[in-house]
């Protein structure tokens, strides 16, 4: 690996998303059961994150943010509604 360790450390933290939204979209299922249109935006957060510029990572993390706190707001709702 060629860098400092920040560096080397950024980069493996951001692909380390982009393969876990990868994944979260291919199976269906991160944080609970996903909808299509919920699996669709982790494909795009994942395509955002992989490519290779600062601003696409800062896009695609906001994406993932995004989506984290969707899935814990409609998580809560569903308990609250139980």
């Amino acid at each position: 690996m060629m860098g400092s360790w920040p560096e080397i450390a950024y980069h493996v933290a951001i692909s380390w998303a982009a393969v876990v939204a990868m994944c979260g979209a291919s199976i269906g299922y991160l944080l609970g059961p996903l909808a299509w249109p919920v699996r669709i935006w982790l494909y795009l957060a994942a395509a955002t994150l992989f490519y290779p510029s600062v601003y696409a990572d800062v896009a695609g993390i906001v994406m993932l943010g995004l989506f984290v706190a969707w899935q814990l707001l409609t998580s809560r709702r569903a308990v609250e509604q139980a």
